[in-house]
């Protein structure tokens, strides 16, 4: 339970920090600026948490911001990128469903002067602002370890496993393979 707590104090950091930088890179002085969050979806509570983090730390920094749910659909995130360039956002937080897949939407925002943080899943080298992310491959390899510790442990070494996820997440991809 101290994980979920910890990880939500971490999350409204990481929002936190991640409004603040992109006030910095904005224009300085400009009268409540609006930032974009492009969001995976907003069924997992993960994402749910990342929103309502990011919304209280644009409140508290006098920003309005905007939140996109993909729905699971990368194109839709793409699209959602192109869409918040035209309306002049001042900076785009993404949280990728197809790392490769948005950098054109994201080489856009950046010749539009345009600030992108890729945030959860890590984006090629590109010209994304800032990317705060974790190694999902080394996660996935943690649980598997966990997992593995409590067979042995609780279930006499036996086990049937089934991993149910997302095929066009490169997020739950990275984490099965280090599973």
């Amino acid at each position: 339970m101290m994980l979920f707590h910890t990880g939500k104090l971490r999350l409204l950091a990481v929002a936190t920090t991640m409004l603040a930088s992109m006030s910095f890179i904005s224009a300085a002085g400009a009268a409540g600026p609006t930032y974009a969050l492009v969001q995976i979806n907003q069924q997992a509570l993960f994402f749910n948490l990342m929103n309502k983090g990011a919304q209280d730390a644009a409140k508290a920094s006098g920003k309005d911001l905007v939140i996109f749910n993909s729905n699971d659909n990368p194109v839709a995130q793409n699209d959602a990128i192109e869409n918040y360039i035209q309306q002049g956002v001042k900076g785009i937080l993404v949280a990728a469903i197809d790392v490769n897949g948005i950098m054109p939407a994201v080489k856009e925002a950046a010749a539009a002067n345009i600030p992108v943080i890729a945030i959860d899943a890590v984006l090629p080298a590109g010209p994304q602002a800032a990317q705060v992310g974790v190694d999902n491959i080394e996660g996935g390899r943690i649980i598997g370890q966990y997992f593995v510790d409590y067979v042995q442990k609780e279930m006499g070494g036996q086990a049937r496993l089934g991993i149910v996820g997302a095929l066009n997440s490169a997020i739950q991809n990275q984490r099965q393979k280090g599973f």
